[in-house]
């Protein structure tokens, strides 16, 4: 339980800071588990004390198109185009495959600066 609270009150000090926020998730929203954590990162996001959050949602869809190295190269560029500005402060990511794409593109600007926090089910 000591860890668990920890754990919580570094994502919470660090949105304390944050103003662009990315929740990456690894497939798609129609998908239950996935719509439950993104879903509970908002609201919990949308009701703290931090008013001037800018969030923005990903969903990398990788249970229909597996990752791969073209595929990741595709995505992360996109990315970067979409994002291109924008140094995420935090990145929420949920499931393997985003945690994944993040520490393989952490030398990316959109990453480069971010606090990363996982949230797996």
């Amino acid at each position: 339980m000591r860890k668990i609270f920890f754990l919580l009150a570094i994502v919470w000090l660090g949105i304390l800071s944050a103003k662009d926020i990315l929740i990456l998730n690894s497939y798609r929203e129609s998908w239950p588990w996935t719509k439950i954590q993104n879903d509970t990162i908002v609201k919990n996001l949308k009701n703290s004390q931090f008013k001037d959050l800018k969030i923005y949602t990903e969903f990398m869809d990788t249970k229909i198109f597996r990752p791969n190295p073209k595929r990741e190269k595709i995505l992360i560029d996109y990315y970067k185009k979409k994002y291109e500005g924008i140094s995420f402060d935090i990145v929420f990511v949920t499931d393997d495959n985003a945690i994944n794409f993040v520490r393989k593109y952490k030398k990316e600007d959109i990453f480069k600066n971010s606090k990363v926090s996982y949230f797996v089910r």
